[in-house]
């Protein structure tokens, strides 16, 4: 019976490792991923509960329209200043781990001035 038990945990790491390691991992605007026009991220992240540990997805196509960029605090934020950041990324497949307790600042360069595409969330 043992070792039917660890199979089964086993099994469970593999099928849902946030499950097992205790964190959450939210895909940032759902099935429609980090697009502009489509999705009201303040809207989104409203709807959620953000632990240290947690980890953001952020999925977009065009790699030369959308970024992420992890802003310095709120007046940057409020601003759309990118320079300078706590993380700039544009691969099309980021992945950010909400490391610390604390307030965070996303928005995508090219689209933040238009008010899209920028969100702030608070990580307990």
């Amino acid at each position: 019976m043992a070792r039917r038990s660890a199979g089964l945990v086993l099994i469970a790491f593999f099928v849902f490792p946030s499950m097992v390691l205790g964190f959450t991992e939210f895909v940032v605007g759902g099935n429609d991923g980090w697009k502009a026009g489509v999705v009201d991220y303040s809207a989104w992240a409203s709807g959620y509960t953000f632990s240290a540990g947690d980890v953001l997805v952020f999925n977009y196509w065009d790699t030369t329209e959308y970024n992420v960029v992890v802003a310095t605090g709120s007046d940057t934020f409020d601003k759309c200043v990118s320079t300078p950041n706590l993380g700039f990324y544009d691969t099309g497949h980021d992945v950010l781990t909400l490391t610390d307790a604390g307030n965070y600042y996303f928005f995508c360069d090219e689209h933040c001035e238009y008010g899209e595409m920028k969100f702030m969330i608070t990580v307990s």
